[in-house]
């Protein structure tokens, strides 16, 4: 065979490869996620407002509040329906105390857990298992209903590894997101911009550093000169959007009467779906 001929050959077989490899790849359609977890829950009061207290150490798990009510559904984005619904009340221990301003806003007593509470490492272990079925998650402030779930995770870890529901400590862990691609929608914050409620901070307070104070005030002095004074006068004057409430956010999105019952988080759940269809898909109820 000529040199020729050769050169031809590899030409055409090396062409043929290329239209054999062509045929045999795989096309892959881009990732589209389809279900998604909508939870909220009610507790008996707020997270602990700073990290350390006064003595520098963390606060311990007993400050911090209890999950009364978990509610959640499971939505099909290709379907539009929602394919699973969950709710139920926490079974407390009689020393954990409900505030009367909680009762009168969520309209749960000791009375209501008592009798129709469950017990908080059942409750974790459905919600453990309607959260790996999902492809993402919603709540209106998300970061705050994610952080109590975890503290019921830390403050029963002995209970749920005893009981053999360790599988349980996944739930928000950052790798299993990340290698699942877990999406995360709070209505909350996606609606400040939206809502754009203004509201003016509270008084700007300075740390009296190498500046002159007031003995009498500990107030900080700063000297009209160095344009200090001006930057924070103008500081104090201005205004601020403010995180909206579920009802504000709804009111902006579909107008008309707010929703009666919020504050039981199904209700919330709900609620809290329809503004997200609506927010991120255009889907009205």
């Amino acid at each position: 065979m000529s040199i020729t001929r050769k050169i031809e050959f590899i030409i055409l077989l090396t062409i043929h490869c290329i239209k054999q490899n062509k045929m045999n790849t795989i096309i892959t359609a881009p990732f589209r996620r389809r279900y998604y977890l909508v939870f909220d829950v009610e507790t008996t009061g707020l997270l602990p407002k700073t990290k350390f207290s006064k003595n520098g150490t963390s606060p311990s798990i007993d400050q911090y509040p209890y999950i009364l009510q978990l509610s959640f559904a499971i939505y099909d984005l290709e379907t539009r329906t929602i394919i699973q619904k969950y709710d139920s009340y926490i079974k407390i221990a009689n020393s954990v105390e409900i505030s009367e301003y909680v009762v009168n806003l969520t309209g749960i007593n000791k009375e209501i857990c008592q009798n129709r509470g469950k017990p908080i490492c059942s409750v974790l272990y459905d919600f453990y298992k309607a959260y790996t079925t999902c492809q993402g998650l919603v709540g209106h402030n998300l970061e705050f209903d994610t952080k109590m779930i975890l503290v019921e995770l830390e403050r029963n870890r002995t209970n749920l590894i005893e009981m053999g529901l360790a599988d349980c400590f996944v739930l928000f862990q950052p790798m299993h997101e990340k290698i699942n691609n877990i999406d995360r929608y709070c209505t909350m914050r996606k609606g400040t911009a939206l809502c754009n409620i203004l509201f003016e901070p509270d008084t700007v307070t300075v740390p009296a550093t190498n500046v002159v104070t007031s003995t009498a005030t500990n107030m900080v002095t700063v000297p009209a000169t160095n344009g200090l004074s001006q930057i924070l006068a103008n500081a104090q004057k201005s205004t601020k959007r403010k995180f909206p409430k579920l009802s504000e956010l709804y009111q902006k999105l579909f107008g008309g009467e707010i929703p009666p019952n919020l504050h039981n988080s199904m209700v919330d759940v709900e609620i809290c779906l329809q503004c997200y269809l609506k927010m991120r898909h255009n889907i009205s109820p």
